[in-house]
């Protein structure tokens, strides 16, 4: 899987080729984002789609630096990098 994903960041056109997956990660982050807005559990002087973008980006720097290694599974690194974000997107 490492392999895969290291081939797709690599390739320029490739990656142009996924876009659509990762606009499709957008329209699901959006609503779950929102939703968090309105009971609270983010903060709102921001708006929704900025953080789902932040979010986003917080997953795809997590593939980059799975794939800089092989000593932690991506699950932990994931998790490491949503807590660290999202404890700053609370109110």
């Amino acid at each position: 899987v490492q392999v895969v994903a290291q081939e797709l960041f690599r390739s320029q056109h490739v990656l142009q080729e996924e876009a659509p997956n990762i606009s499709a990660l957008d329209v699901v982050l959006l609503p779950l984002v929102e939703a968090a807005q309105m009971r609270g559990e983010l903060r709102s002087d921001y708006s929704a789609e900025i953080l789902a973008g932040m979010i986003r980006n917080v997953y795809l720097m997590a593939v980059l630096e799975w794939l800089g290694q092989d000593q932690v599974a991506f699950a932990d690194l994931a998790d490491r990098s949503f807590r660290l974000v999202l404890e700053g997107l609370k109110l």
